[in-house]
């Protein structure tokens, strides 16, 4: 979730799992919805994206790349300091119980983030910033402070390598993926997205081999 500071907006989206993949790529979905990127990301002490121990943060290498992609700051909470997080936690924890009780049924992924889409929309319509403003009219002066998107996109993808076994099946984020009898027994590089991993060849070649994640962990 992203929740600009003045405007009291809320911005919501699914994601299949808490991979950094799914992290990064769920933030620049976001990122190209509203049409800018926030000058300062201030983060969670989510495991993925980086860990603050003894108060030094050791960041994920794909967050790393997203923010020099879209020139963003960053600054991680203390996970010993609630009040540092306090309004997003409040803001999650509001729109689970107004979004998501009952528990929806959905299918496929997009459903849900279409569903939350519009329950967010419905939500700031109605909402009022610290100032007694509407959330709409102030989320243009929140936008005004941010970044203007890079022209290139960028690609939420964590290159690991891998060898693949006597069947043509190589074992990449904890489960099995084929890559084809002609690729058996070899070392490949694989391209881990958040819904899908490529595979290439010693040599940075493709046989348009690729597969789908699986996962029945939701977060938004």
């Amino acid at each position: 979730m992203l929740a600009p500071p003045h405007s009291s907006a809320r911005f919501c989206i699914s994601l299949l799992s808490e991979r950094s993949g799914c992290l990064c790529d769920g933030l620049r979905r976001i990122f190209g919805r509203i049409g800018r990127a926030p000058s300062l990301l201030v983060l969670d002490d989510a495991t993925e994206a980086g860990r603050m121990m003894r108060g030094k943060v050791t960041e994920s290498t794909l967050l790393s790349q997203l923010r020099a992609h879209y020139r963003c700051a960053g600054r991680y909470c203390d996970p010993c300091s609630g009040n540092e997080r306090g309004s997003v936690g409040n803001a999650v924890g509001f729109l689970g119980r107004n979004l998501l009780v009952p528990r929806p049924s959905v299918s496929p992924l997009g459903e849900l983030d279409s569903m939350l889409r519009a329950g967010c929309g419905r939500i700031d319509a109605r909402s009022r910033n610290r100032e007694g403003r509407p959330a709409p009219k102030a989320l243009a002066g929140d936008l005004a402070a941010m970044l203007v998107l890079p022209g290139a996109a960028f690609d939420s993808v964590r290159w690991v390598k891998a060898k693949s076994g006597k069947r043509g099946y190589v074992d990449v984020c904890n489960s099995s993926h084929c890559a084809g009898p002609a690729w058996h027994n070899r070392e490949l590089v694989c391209g881990v997205r958040s819904e899908s991993i490529e595979m290439l060849d010693e040599r940075g070649r493709s046989e348009e081999h690729t597969s789908e994640l699986q996962s029945h962990e939701l977060i938004s």
